[in-house]
Protein backbone atom coordinates (compact mmCIF):
# COMPACT_ATOMS: atom_id res chain seq x y z
CA UNK A 1 0.00 0.00 0.00
CA UNK A 2 1.11 3.40 -0.72
CA UNK A 3 0.86 6.78 0.17
CA UNK A 4 0.31 9.25 -2.30
CA UNK A 5 -1.79 12.80 -2.59
CA UNK A 6 -3.25 14.11 -5.61
CA UNK A 7 -4.01 17.78 -5.94
CA UNK A 8 -6.33 19.05 -8.28
CA UNK A 9 -5.81 21.28 -11.13
CA UNK A 10 -4.99 21.61 -15.15
CA UNK A 11 -5.81 18.16 -16.96
CA UNK A 12 -1.75 17.02 -17.88
CA UNK A 13 -0.50 14.53 -20.63
CA UNK A 14 -0.75 11.51 -18.12
CA UNK A 15 -4.40 11.50 -17.89
CA UNK A 16 -6.02 9.40 -21.04
CA UNK A 17 -7.89 11.38 -23.58
CA UNK A 18 -11.21 11.98 -23.25
CA UNK A 19 -12.30 9.57 -26.36
CA UNK A 20 -10.19 6.83 -24.92
CA UNK A 21 -12.26 6.62 -21.34
CA UNK A 22 -14.55 3.77 -20.91
CA UNK A 23 -18.23 4.75 -20.51
CA UNK A 24 -19.73 4.22 -17.22
CA UNK A 25 -22.50 2.27 -16.35
CA UNK A 26 -26.38 4.04 -15.33
CA UNK A 27 -25.62 6.14 -11.88
CA UNK A 28 -28.02 6.35 -9.26
CA UNK A 29 -30.06 9.38 -9.42
CA UNK A 30 -27.63 12.95 -7.89
CA UNK A 31 -24.92 11.06 -8.94
CA UNK A 32 -22.76 12.48 -12.25
CA UNK A 33 -18.99 11.65 -13.85
CA UNK A 34 -16.81 14.05 -14.74
CA UNK A 35 -16.82 12.69 -18.08
CA UNK A 36 -19.37 15.32 -19.07
CA UNK A 37 -17.20 17.87 -16.94
CA UNK A 38 -13.67 18.03 -16.86
CA UNK A 39 -10.55 15.54 -15.87
CA UNK A 40 -9.96 13.42 -14.46
CA UNK A 41 -13.42 11.73 -14.35
CA UNK A 42 -14.55 10.17 -10.99
CA UNK A 43 -18.52 9.57 -9.48
CA UNK A 44 -19.47 12.76 -7.78
CA UNK A 45 -22.84 13.41 -4.99
CA UNK A 46 -24.06 16.16 -6.99
CA UNK A 47 -26.82 17.02 -3.97
CA UNK A 48 -23.76 18.07 -1.80
CA UNK A 49 -22.46 20.63 -4.61
CA UNK A 50 -22.05 23.89 -2.39
CA UNK A 51 -23.15 22.89 1.17
CA UNK A 52 -20.00 24.48 1.98
CA UNK A 53 -19.82 28.29 0.18
CA UNK A 54 -17.19 27.30 -2.66
CA UNK A 55 -16.71 23.27 -1.75
CA UNK A 56 -18.28 20.01 -2.91
CA UNK A 57 -19.46 18.12 -4.45
CA UNK A 58 -17.86 15.11 -2.77
CA UNK A 59 -15.96 12.80 -5.24
CA UNK A 60 -16.18 9.81 -4.29
CA UNK A 61 -13.39 7.73 -6.48
CA UNK A 62 -11.74 9.75 -9.44
CA UNK A 63 -11.41 6.88 -11.28
CA UNK A 64 -14.85 4.75 -10.88
CA UNK A 65 -16.54 3.66 -14.18
CA UNK A 66 -18.45 0.56 -12.91
CA UNK A 67 -22.30 0.71 -10.95
CA UNK A 68 -22.73 3.16 -8.52
CA UNK A 69 -24.67 0.53 -6.73
CA UNK A 70 -21.25 -1.69 -6.57
CA UNK A 71 -19.19 1.84 -5.16
CA UNK A 72 -17.85 2.13 -1.43
CA UNK A 73 -19.06 5.07 0.16
CA UNK A 74 -18.91 3.93 3.46
CA UNK A 75 -17.35 1.36 5.39
CA UNK A 76 -18.96 -1.84 6.53
CA UNK A 77 -20.66 -0.79 9.29
CA UNK A 78 -22.85 2.01 6.98
CA UNK A 79 -21.68 4.45 9.52
CA UNK A 80 -22.57 8.30 7.93
CA UNK A 81 -19.54 9.53 9.76
CA UNK A 82 -15.86 9.04 10.88
CA UNK A 83 -17.44 9.28 14.89
CA UNK A 84 -20.15 7.34 14.31
CA UNK A 85 -18.00 4.74 13.01
CA UNK A 86 -15.91 5.16 15.94
CA UNK A 87 -18.56 4.98 18.22
CA UNK A 88 -20.14 1.89 16.66
CA UNK A 89 -17.02 -0.12 16.87
CA UNK A 90 -16.30 0.93 20.28
CA UNK A 91 -19.82 -0.51 21.81
CA UNK A 92 -19.26 -3.94 19.55
CA UNK A 93 -15.91 -4.60 20.36
CA UNK A 94 -15.77 -3.18 23.91
CA UNK A 95 -13.60 -5.56 25.54
CA UNK A 96 -11.11 -6.14 22.93
CA UNK A 97 -7.84 -4.56 22.75
CA UNK A 98 -7.61 -1.58 20.26
CA UNK A 99 -4.74 0.87 20.69
CA UNK A 100 -0.82 -0.21 22.77
CA UNK A 101 1.75 1.90 23.28
CA UNK A 102 5.79 1.99 24.76
CA UNK A 103 5.51 4.13 28.07
CA UNK A 104 7.99 6.44 28.07
CA UNK A 105 9.97 6.90 31.11
CA UNK A 106 12.29 10.18 30.37
CA UNK A 107 13.72 11.86 27.72
CA UNK A 108 17.53 12.25 27.56
CA UNK A 109 19.61 14.73 26.10
CA UNK A 110 23.79 14.13 24.61
CA UNK A 111 25.19 17.57 25.52
CA UNK A 112 27.64 16.43 23.06
CA UNK A 113 25.54 16.84 20.15
CA UNK A 114 21.99 17.85 21.79
CA UNK A 115 20.43 15.03 20.56
CA UNK A 116 17.21 13.74 22.53
CA UNK A 117 17.06 9.50 23.78
CA UNK A 118 13.92 8.44 24.55
CA UNK A 119 13.66 5.96 27.60
CA UNK A 120 10.80 3.17 26.28
CA UNK A 121 9.23 0.56 28.16
CA UNK A 122 10.37 -2.46 26.42
CA UNK A 123 6.28 -3.83 26.70
CA UNK A 124 3.34 -2.07 25.09
CA UNK A 125 0.78 -0.73 27.28
CA UNK A 126 -2.91 -1.52 25.97
CA UNK A 127 -6.36 0.07 26.38
CA UNK A 128 -9.43 -1.78 24.89
CA UNK A 129 -12.43 -0.19 22.67
CA UNK A 130 -14.04 0.28 25.63
CA UNK A 131 -11.09 2.74 27.68
CA UNK A 132 -10.76 4.40 24.29
CA UNK A 133 -14.05 4.96 24.29
CA UNK A 134 -14.13 6.68 27.44
CA UNK A 135 -10.73 8.43 26.89
CA UNK A 136 -11.90 10.29 23.67
CA UNK A 137 -15.32 11.31 25.22
CA UNK A 138 -13.78 12.46 28.23
CA UNK A 139 -10.98 14.37 26.03
CA UNK A 140 -14.33 16.13 24.28
CA UNK A 141 -15.80 16.93 27.14
CA UNK A 142 -12.65 18.60 28.56
CA UNK A 143 -12.04 20.55 25.82
CA UNK A 144 -15.56 21.45 25.10
CA UNK A 145 -15.06 22.96 29.17
CA UNK A 146 -11.87 24.45 28.56
CA UNK A 147 -12.17 25.99 25.36
CA UNK A 148 -16.09 26.51 25.43
CA UNK A 149 -15.63 30.21 23.07
CA UNK A 150 -13.32 28.56 20.76
CA UNK A 151 -15.91 25.57 20.50
CA UNK A 152 -18.62 26.75 20.53
CA UNK A 153 -17.49 28.88 17.14
CA UNK A 154 -18.78 27.69 14.16
CA UNK A 155 -16.16 27.78 12.40
CA UNK A 156 -13.62 26.65 14.64
CA UNK A 157 -10.55 24.49 13.44
CA UNK A 158 -8.70 22.42 15.16
CA UNK A 159 -5.05 22.41 14.73
CA UNK A 160 -2.78 18.97 15.09
CA UNK A 161 0.80 19.83 14.98
CA UNK A 162 2.22 16.82 16.25
CA UNK A 163 4.11 13.41 16.10
CA UNK A 164 2.33 10.32 15.86
CA UNK A 165 1.09 8.49 18.92
CA UNK A 166 -2.73 7.31 20.14
CA UNK A 167 -3.73 10.61 21.75
CA UNK A 168 -2.71 12.15 18.39
CA UNK A 169 -5.24 9.86 17.02
CA UNK A 170 -7.77 10.48 20.11
CA UNK A 171 -7.85 14.09 19.65
CA UNK A 172 -8.55 14.16 16.28
CA UNK A 173 -12.08 11.38 17.16
CA UNK A 174 -12.69 13.79 19.91
CA UNK A 175 -12.98 16.37 17.68
CA UNK A 176 -14.62 14.79 14.94
CA UNK A 177 -17.30 13.77 17.84
CA UNK A 178 -18.11 17.48 17.99
CA UNK A 179 -18.31 18.16 14.16
CA UNK A 180 -15.15 20.01 14.37
CA UNK A 181 -12.79 19.99 11.14
CA UNK A 182 -9.25 18.91 12.00
CA UNK A 183 -6.03 20.59 10.18
CA UNK A 184 -3.02 18.35 10.21
CA UNK A 185 0.07 20.16 10.02
CA UNK A 186 3.34 17.40 10.06
CA UNK A 187 5.64 17.94 12.85
CA UNK A 188 8.72 18.00 10.32
CA UNK A 189 7.62 21.57 8.41
CA UNK A 190 8.98 24.76 10.15
CA UNK A 191 7.87 27.81 11.33
CA UNK A 192 7.29 29.22 7.55
CA UNK A 193 4.68 26.06 7.14
CA UNK A 194 3.44 26.03 10.43
CA UNK A 195 2.61 29.93 9.84
CA UNK A 196 1.27 29.15 6.37
CA UNK A 197 -1.24 27.09 7.70
CA UNK A 198 -2.40 28.52 10.69
CA UNK A 199 -2.98 31.79 8.97
CA UNK A 200 -5.01 30.34 6.09
CA UNK A 201 -6.96 28.09 8.68
CA UNK A 202 -7.85 30.93 11.53
CA UNK A 203 -7.06 27.68 13.78
CA UNK A 204 -8.12 28.32 17.18
CA UNK A 205 -6.69 25.75 19.11
CA UNK A 206 -3.79 24.17 18.47
CA UNK A 207 -2.31 20.51 19.82
CA UNK A 208 1.05 19.97 20.06
CA UNK A 209 4.35 17.79 21.31
CA UNK A 210 6.49 19.54 24.40
CA UNK A 211 9.50 19.51 21.47
CA UNK A 212 7.87 21.82 18.81
CA UNK A 213 6.51 24.71 21.56
CA UNK A 214 9.50 26.54 21.03
CA UNK A 215 8.21 26.50 16.93
CA UNK A 216 4.70 27.60 17.70
CA UNK A 217 5.80 30.31 20.13
CA UNK A 218 8.15 32.10 17.36
CA UNK A 219 4.52 31.83 14.99
CA UNK A 220 1.99 32.70 17.36
CA UNK A 221 3.09 36.31 17.47
CA UNK A 222 1.74 36.59 13.05
CA UNK A 223 -1.34 33.86 14.02
CA UNK A 224 -4.06 35.74 16.52
CA UNK A 225 -6.49 33.84 15.67
CA UNK A 226 -5.22 30.89 17.60
CA UNK A 227 -6.71 31.19 21.71
CA UNK A 228 -6.17 27.70 22.96
CA UNK A 229 -3.09 25.22 22.89
CA UNK A 230 -2.72 21.52 24.98
CA UNK A 231 0.09 19.42 25.01
CA UNK A 232 -0.11 15.75 24.47
CA UNK A 233 2.08 13.87 26.87
CA UNK A 234 2.24 14.15 30.67
CA UNK A 235 2.98 17.15 32.60
CA UNK A 236 5.25 15.73 34.59
CA UNK A 237 7.78 15.27 31.29
CA UNK A 238 7.42 18.89 30.14
CA UNK A 239 9.98 21.00 30.15
CA UNK A 240 10.58 23.93 33.27
CA UNK A 241 9.74 26.83 30.61
CA UNK A 242 7.16 25.15 28.07
CA UNK A 243 3.94 26.72 29.22
CA UNK A 244 5.71 29.88 29.77
CA UNK A 245 7.10 29.94 26.56
CA UNK A 246 3.81 29.76 24.53
CA UNK A 247 1.57 31.90 27.11
CA UNK A 248 3.84 34.85 26.55
CA UNK A 249 3.79 34.39 22.62
CA UNK A 250 1.25 36.92 22.51
CA UNK A 251 -1.85 38.11 24.10
CA UNK A 252 -4.24 36.35 23.13
CA UNK A 253 -3.53 32.96 24.53
CA UNK A 254 -6.47 31.87 26.74
CA UNK A 255 -4.91 29.11 27.96
CA UNK A 256 -2.42 26.12 27.79
CA UNK A 257 -3.63 22.70 29.31
CA UNK A 258 -2.33 19.11 28.87
CA UNK A 259 -4.06 16.64 27.40
CA UNK A 260 -4.28 13.84 30.07
CA UNK A 261 -5.32 16.58 32.48
CA UNK A 262 -8.14 17.62 30.21
CA UNK A 263 -9.15 13.69 30.08
CA UNK A 264 -9.19 13.30 33.91
CA UNK A 265 -11.70 16.50 33.92
CA UNK A 266 -13.96 14.89 31.21
CA UNK A 267 -13.76 11.29 33.38
CA UNK A 268 -15.91 13.02 35.95
CA UNK A 269 -18.70 14.67 33.69
CA UNK A 270 -19.07 11.81 30.72
CA UNK A 271 -22.63 12.36 30.95
CA UNK A 272 -22.04 15.55 28.75
CA UNK A 273 -20.83 13.91 25.93
CA UNK A 274 -23.09 13.72 22.63
CA UNK A 275 -21.73 12.88 18.98
CA UNK A 276 -22.84 16.34 17.18
CA UNK A 277 -24.56 15.62 13.10
CA UNK A 278 -21.70 15.49 10.71
CA UNK A 279 -23.33 15.43 7.35
CA UNK A 280 -21.13 13.47 4.47
CA UNK A 281 -20.45 17.36 3.27
CA UNK A 282 -18.88 18.45 5.97
CA UNK A 283 -15.27 19.30 6.45
CA UNK A 284 -13.39 16.47 8.04
CA UNK A 285 -9.72 16.86 7.67
CA UNK A 286 -7.84 20.01 6.16
CA UNK A 287 -4.24 18.55 5.11
CA UNK A 288 -1.45 20.40 4.83
CA UNK A 289 0.81 18.78 2.22
CA UNK A 290 4.97 18.35 3.09
CA UNK A 291 6.07 21.78 1.16
CA UNK A 292 8.28 20.00 -0.72
CA UNK A 293 7.42 22.29 -4.06
CA UNK A 294 7.16 25.39 -2.07
CA UNK A 295 4.22 25.93 0.66
CA UNK A 296 2.38 23.42 2.33
CA UNK A 297 -1.19 23.18 0.20
CA UNK A 298 -4.14 22.34 2.32
CA UNK A 299 -6.57 19.86 1.18
CA UNK A 300 -10.03 19.80 2.27
CA UNK A 301 -11.70 16.42 2.81
CA UNK A 302 -14.79 15.67 3.77
CA UNK A 303 -16.35 12.40 6.04
CA UNK A 304 -18.06 11.50 2.81
CA UNK A 305 -14.57 11.10 1.48
CA UNK A 306 -12.63 9.79 4.15
CA UNK A 307 -15.81 7.05 4.76
CA UNK A 308 -15.27 6.12 1.39
CA UNK A 309 -11.41 5.49 1.46
CA UNK A 310 -11.93 3.44 5.47
CA UNK A 311 -14.69 1.51 3.22
CA UNK A 312 -12.39 0.96 0.82
CA UNK A 313 -9.44 0.00 3.03
CA UNK A 314 -11.78 -2.39 4.97
CA UNK A 315 -11.96 -4.31 1.63
CA UNK A 316 -7.98 -4.32 1.83
CA UNK A 317 -7.45 -5.68 4.89
CA UNK A 318 -10.29 -8.74 3.99
CA UNK A 319 -7.44 -10.85 2.12
CA UNK A 320 -4.76 -10.06 4.26
CA UNK A 321 -5.33 -9.43 8.19
CA UNK A 322 -7.72 -10.80 10.26
CA UNK A 323 -9.64 -9.35 13.58
CA UNK A 324 -7.41 -9.29 16.62
CA UNK A 325 -3.79 -9.19 14.14
CA UNK A 326 -2.17 -5.63 15.16
CA UNK A 327 -1.25 -3.04 12.60
CA UNK A 328 2.05 -1.03 13.64
CA UNK A 329 1.40 2.82 13.36
CA UNK A 330 4.30 5.29 12.78
CA UNK A 331 3.73 7.07 9.49
CA UNK A 332 2.21 10.42 9.94
CA UNK A 333 -0.85 11.11 11.00
CA UNK A 334 -0.59 14.23 9.31
CA UNK A 335 -1.52 12.39 6.19
CA UNK A 336 -4.49 11.11 4.83
CA UNK A 337 -3.40 7.98 4.39
CA UNK A 338 -2.39 6.96 7.86
CA UNK A 339 -5.56 8.45 9.03
CA UNK A 340 -7.87 6.34 7.42
CA UNK A 341 -5.26 3.12 7.74
CA UNK A 342 -5.78 3.74 11.87
CA UNK A 343 -9.41 4.34 11.36
CA UNK A 344 -10.00 1.09 9.23
CA UNK A 345 -7.98 -0.95 11.88
CA UNK A 346 -10.21 -0.04 14.63
CA UNK A 347 -13.27 -0.35 12.49
CA UNK A 348 -12.12 -4.15 11.65
CA UNK A 349 -11.66 -5.26 15.39
CA UNK A 350 -7.43 -4.52 14.88
CA UNK A 351 -5.21 -3.70 17.37
CA UNK A 352 -2.76 0.00 16.80
CA UNK A 353 0.28 -0.31 17.81
CA UNK A 354 2.36 3.17 18.17
CA UNK A 355 5.95 3.49 16.83
CA UNK A 356 8.06 6.20 15.87
CA UNK A 357 10.16 5.87 12.49
CA UNK A 358 13.41 6.79 15.16
CA UNK A 359 12.96 4.00 16.70
CA UNK A 360 12.12 0.97 15.06
CA UNK A 361 15.02 0.04 15.18
CA UNK A 362 18.47 0.92 16.38
CA UNK A 363 16.82 4.60 15.23
CA UNK A 364 18.89 7.99 16.56
CA UNK A 365 15.92 8.95 19.14
CA UNK A 366 16.49 5.15 21.25
CA UNK A 367 18.09 5.05 24.57
CA UNK A 368 20.37 1.75 24.29
CA UNK A 369 20.91 -0.36 25.46
CA UNK A 370 18.05 0.18 27.89
CA UNK A 371 14.92 -0.06 25.32
CA UNK A 372 14.37 -2.37 22.34
CA UNK A 373 13.72 -1.36 18.91
CA UNK A 374 9.53 -1.40 18.34
CA UNK A 375 9.40 -3.77 15.90
CA UNK A 376 11.01 -6.47 18.48
CA UNK A 377 8.30 -5.02 21.51
CA UNK A 378 5.18 -4.56 19.08
CA UNK A 379 6.01 -7.83 16.63
CA UNK A 380 2.98 -6.46 14.59
CA UNK A 381 0.80 -8.48 12.30
CA UNK A 382 0.73 -6.05 8.96
CA UNK A 383 2.36 -2.85 8.76
CA UNK A 384 2.01 -0.28 6.08
CA UNK A 385 5.15 1.61 4.00
CA UNK A 386 5.01 4.73 1.57
CA UNK A 387 7.98 3.42 -0.76
CA UNK A 388 10.20 5.75 -0.30
CA UNK A 389 10.63 5.40 3.41
CA UNK A 390 10.35 1.44 2.93
CA UNK A 391 13.14 1.66 0.58
CA UNK A 392 14.82 3.86 3.46
CA UNK A 393 14.45 1.51 5.83
CA UNK A 394 15.39 -1.45 3.93
CA UNK A 395 18.57 -0.02 3.34
CA UNK A 396 19.02 1.29 7.15
CA UNK A 397 18.26 -2.25 7.86
CA UNK A 398 20.18 -4.59 5.53
CA UNK A 399 23.07 -5.80 8.12
CA UNK A 400 21.39 -5.61 10.88
CA UNK A 401 19.99 -8.63 13.31
CA UNK A 402 16.43 -7.27 12.76
CA UNK A 403 16.02 -7.82 9.43
CA UNK A 404 17.03 -11.48 10.03
CA UNK A 405 14.55 -11.64 12.61
CA UNK A 406 12.07 -10.39 10.14
CA UNK A 407 12.92 -13.43 7.96
CA UNK A 408 13.01 -15.86 10.70
CA UNK A 409 9.93 -15.03 11.77
CA UNK A 410 8.26 -14.67 7.99
CA UNK A 411 7.14 -11.19 8.48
Amino acid sequence: MSSCCCMGGAPSQGYPSRSSLPMPAHMAPGQVTTLHRQLPYGVFDMSTKDTTPGLGPVLYNSHYTGNFNNLITVGTKKAKSIAELWDMACKEYSHHNTAGYRQLFGIYYELQNGFEKLHLANELTFLTYKQIHERVKAFAVGLTNFAKGAINNPDCRIVIYADTQMDWFCSAIAAFTQAKPVVTVYSTLGEDGLKHALGQTKGQIVITDFKLAKTLAKVLPECNSVSHVIFLGKKSLAPEDTVATVKQAHGGIEGVEYFTDLVDQGMTKLDDFSIKDTPPESTAVIMYTSGTTGLPKGVVLSHGNVNALVGAGEHVYAGLLTPGDSMLCYLPLAHIMELAVEIASLASRMCLCYANLHTLSDGVKRKKPESSGDFIVSKPHGIVFAPAVLEKVYNEWSHCSLLQWLEKEDF
